[in-house]
C-alpha cells in the first residue's frame, strides 16, 4: 500500500476522531437540554429530509470517479466542462430541494409531523431543506478534493466548520432555544464548508474552474450512464439508514425515535471510521482503473477489505460485550428507564454493522470500475426488506421491532448474496477473498471475544472512565490477534517502518 494511502487515511481518521470525540461529548448535554422528544424530533427530521440526498443522483460519486482518471490523464478541460454540467444541475436541485421545504411549512401535513412534535415542527423543516440544498455544493467540492487526494486540506475544513457548529449549539441551547438550534446549526456547517472548500480549490489548483453547462455530450451521457445506478444505490441507502427513525416516528412516539436514534449514532460512529478508511483507497482504485492496470486494483481491492473487516470485527466485537456499560455510563441519566431499549437495539444492530463494513471496499472497487448496475437492484432488495420487515417488526416488538427488521435483511445480504456478486465482477475468485480478506479478522475476533467477556466478569466496575479503560485494554488482543492472523505481510512491513521512524525521532 503506498505511502500517500497511508498518509491519507491517517488524515481521515484524525479529522473523524476529533468530530467522533467531540460529538461523543455533546450528546449527553443537547439530549439533557432537549428531552428524548425535542431529540427525536430533531432525528425524525434528519430522517425526514435527509431523504433530499437522493437527488444528487450520483453524482458526487461521479464526480470522485471522473475528477481522478482526468487528472490522471491531464484532461483539465474536460474536467472543468464536466464539472460545470455537475454544479449547474446542483444549482437547480437546491432551488427544488428549498421549494419542497418551504411548501411542508405552508401547507403542513399530519404524516410530517409526529405525535408529541412541537407547533413549530414544520418551521424545523424549512429550516433543515436550506441545510439539505447547501449539502450538495459542500460534498459537491469536497469530492474535488478527494480525487485530487487532498483529504489533509478537506479535513482542516471540515473541523473548522464542525467547530463553529459544536460552538454555535453550546452557546444557543444553554439559552433554552431548543431544537430550533440544531437545525441552524447544520444550515451554518454545510455553508461555511462548502465556502471554505470553493476557496481552498481557487487557491490551490487554480486550473479547475468549471465552466457552467458545457460537458461534451460523450462525456455527460457517461456521466449519466454511471451515475444513475449510484443514485439507486442512494435511494437504497437512504431507505436503510432512514427508514427505522421514520417508521418509528410513524407507528410510536418522538421519544421513541431518541431511544433507536442513540444506539444508532454509535453505529454511525464506527461507519463513519471505516467510511473515511476506504474512501482513499476509492480514489486509487478509480485512478488504477483509468490506467487499465486491473491486477493492482484487485490487489487493492483485497487488502482494502483486509484492513477494513480488520476495523469491523474490532470495534463491534468490543462495543458489542461492553456495550451495555458504555450506554448506561454514557446516555443512561438522559434516557431513564428507556436506556434498556437503546442497549438492546445496539447489540442487535452491531453484527449487521460489521457485516456493512466488511462490504465497504467491494462497493468502492465496483463504482471504480462503473461494474456496479446490478449492485443497485441487490441494495434496493435490501432497502425494501428493511422498510417491510421495519414497519411488521415495530408494529409488534416497539424500537426493539425496527433493529430486527434493519439486522436481519443486512446480514442475509451482506454475508452471502452482494459479496458472492462482487466477487464475479471483479474477477477475483471467492476463495481468495475470504482466505485473504475475511477469514484473518473473523479468526482475530474468535480468539479475542471470549477473554473480553473474562475481562467484563472480573473488572465490573461501570462509570465512564473504567469503561473507556476496558474497551481501550481490550484493543491489546485484537492487536496482537491481527497482527499474526489478519494483516498482510507487506502492512506488516510498513506498520513496522512506520513505528520504528516514530521511535528514533
Amino acid at each position: 500500500m503506498s505511502t500517500a494511502i497511508h498518509r491519507s487515511v491517517l488524515f481521515n481518521w484524525f479529522g473523524l476522531g476529533v468530530k467522533i470525540l467531540v460529538g461523543f461529548l455533546l450528546l449527553p448535554y443537547v439530549v439533557g437540554k432537549l428531552g428524548a422528544t425535542g431529540y427525536g424530533q430533531y432525528l425524525f427530521i434528519v430522517a425526514l429530509f435527509g431523504y433530499s440526498d437522493i437527488f444528487d443522483f450520483g453524482l458526487r460519486a461521479a464526480v470522485l470517479r471522473y475528477v481522478a482518471q482526468f487528472t490522471a490523464r491531464g484532461e483539465t478541460e474536460r474536467m472543468n466542462a464536466t464539472l460545470g454540467t455537475v454544479f449547474g444541475y446542483y444549482l437547480i436541485i437546491a432551488a427544488c430541494v428549498l421549494v419542497l421545504g418551504l411548501l411542508a411549512w405552508l401547507f403542513p401535513q399530519p404524516w410530517l409531523v409526529p405525535e408529541g412534535a412541537s407547533s413549530r415542527f414544520t418551521l424545523y423543516i424549512l429550516i433543515f431543506a436550506g441545510a439539505a440544498a447547501s449539502l450538495f455544493f459542500r460534498l459537491g467540492w469536497q469530492s474535488v478534493l478527494w480525487a485530487r487526494e487532498r483529504y489533509d486540506i478537506s479535513n482542516v475544513a471540515e473541523l473548522f466548520a464542525f467547530m463553529v457548529r459544536v460552538t454555535f449549539l453550546v452557546v444557543f441551547l444553554s439559552r433554552g432555544y431548543g431544537v430550533i438550534t440544531l437545525v441552524l446549526a447544520d444550515l451554518l456547517e454545510n455553508v461555511l464548508s462548502f465556502l471554505i472548500h470553493r476557496a481552498i480549490i481557487a487557491r490551490k489548483f487554480p486550473e479547475i474552474r468549471p465552466r457552467w453547462f458545457s460537458g461534451r455530450h460523450d462525456d455527460v451521457r457517461a456521466l449519466a450512464n454511471y451515475s444513475v445506478w449510484v443514485f439507486l444505490n442512494g435511494v437504497s441507502a437512504q431507505l436503510r439508514f432512514r427508514a427505522p427513525n421514520l417508521v418509528i416516528g410513524w407507528v410510536l412516539t418522538a421519544a421513541d425515535v431518541a431511544l433507536f436514534g442513540v444506539a444508532a449514532r454509535i453505529q454511525s460512529y464506527l461507519f463513519q471510521i471505516s467510511t473515511a478508511m476506504n474512501a482513499p483507497f476509492r480514489t486509487r482504485m478509480s485512478a488504477l482503473e483509468g490506467t487499465n492496470d486491473w491486477d493492482a486494483l484487485r490487489d487493492l481491492f483485497l487488502r482494502a477489505t483486509q484492513l477494513i473487516t480488520m476495523l469491523a470485527v474490532t470495534s463491534t466485537g468490543i462495543l458489542f460485550v461492553f456495550g451495555d456499560r458504555f450506554l448506561q455510563a454514557w446516555v443512561g441519566e438522559e434516557l431513564g428507564e428507556g436506556i434498556a431499549q437503546s442497549i438492546r437495539v445496539l447489540q442487535i444492530l452491531l453484527p449487521a454493522l460489521a457485516a456493512e463494513m466488511s462490504q465497504l471496499a467491494a462497493t468502492s472497487a465496483l463504482y471504480a470500475a462503473a461494474r456496479h448496475q446490478w449492485l443497485s437492484g441487490i441494495i434496493l432488495g435490501e432497502a425494501l426488506a428493511i422498510l417491510g420487515l421495519g414497519i411488521f417488526l415495530t408494529l409488534k416488538y416497539g424500537v426493539v421491532g425496527a433493529a430486527l427488521g434493519t439486522a436481519i435483511p443486512i446480514l442475509a445480504n451482506k454475508l452471502f448474496l452482494q459479496s458472492l456478486f462482487s466477487c464475479r465482477k471483479l474477477g477475483v475468485p471467492y476463495a481468495q477473498y475470504l482466505r485473504r480478506g475475511i477469514l484473518g479478522p473473523v479468526m482475530s475476533g474468535v480468539l479475542t471475544i471470549p477473554l473480553l467477556y473474562g475481562l467484563k466478569v472480573i473488572w465490573k466496575q461501570d462509570n465512564l472512565i473504567a469503561v473507556f479503560t476496558q474497551m481501550g485494554l481490550s484493543l491489546i488482543p485484537f492487536a496482537v490477534c491481527a497482527w499474526f492472523l489478519a494483516l498482510d505481510p507487506r502492512d506488516r512491513q510498513r506498520l513496522h517502518e512506520i513505528l520504528g521512524g516514530l521511535v528514533r525521532r
